[in-house]
């Protein structure tokens, strides 16, 4: 994702890339990089339910670009629902929320 003159996208911008089935989350991060979880999986990982997280800002392992995927703008921006806990991007690499 990109920025300009190194600021924030803004909150929310990209969430049309965000697509969720209701059991799954996808990204489409890249002409040919689609990344997927599986909301039951990655909740289990984080100890919450499937619908407790954004899971658009925290598949982003990008920090300053993680809002711009955020679907709900009542979402607060620290709130615990866009919190990335330790290890997470690691398991949804290795596949573990497929």
């Amino acid at each position: 994702m990109m920025r300009q003159s190194g600021h924030a996208i803004a909150k929310g911008s990209l969430a049309n890339f965000v697509n969720d089935s209701g059991t799954h989350v996808g990204i489409q991060f890249g002409p040919d990089a689609v990344t997927a979880l599986d909301k039951s999986k990655a909740a289990a990982f984080i100890g919450c339910g499937p619908n407790d997280r954004c899971w658009g800002t925290l598949m982003c392992v990008n920090a300053n670009d993680r809002l711009a995927l955020c679907v709900d703008s009542a979402h607060a921006d620290n709130g615990p629902e866009h919190q990335v806990p330790p290890g997470f991007h690691d398991a949804m690499f290795r596949g573990d929320f497929r």
